[in-house]
């Protein structure tokens, strides 16, 4: 498969990366209109950014007490009593 065709099937096929189920990825309703407001009213965009950035806290509190959060912890120190290597990565965003 040459360079052209593992783009298309990257863009087409590949499930692994696309990010459509990522809480993070997801349009947030306090944000639906950013742009209109944000042009009407700088301070007020900013501070619906702000406002978002509150509702971190308890999705992460969510996500921390998760029965898949234990499993990763647990992936992990048994990596680190192997003495394998840990390597992370992330979307960029």
């Amino acid at each position: 498969m040459n360079f052209q065709e593992q783009a298309q099937h990257f863009i087409e096929e590949e499930k692994q990366f696309h990010l459509g189920d990522l809480i993070t990825e997801q349009a947030h309703p306090k944000t639906s209109d950013l742009s209109e407001r944000i042009k009407k009213n700088t301070q007020d965009g900013v501070k619906i950014l702000l406002d978002v950035d509150e509702d971190i806290f308890p999705v992460a509190r969510q996500a921390f007490l998760s029965p898949e959060y234990d499993k990763l912890i647990s992936v992990i120190l048994n990596c680190i009593d192997k003495g394998n290597t840990i390597c992370f990565s992330s979307c960029g965003a």
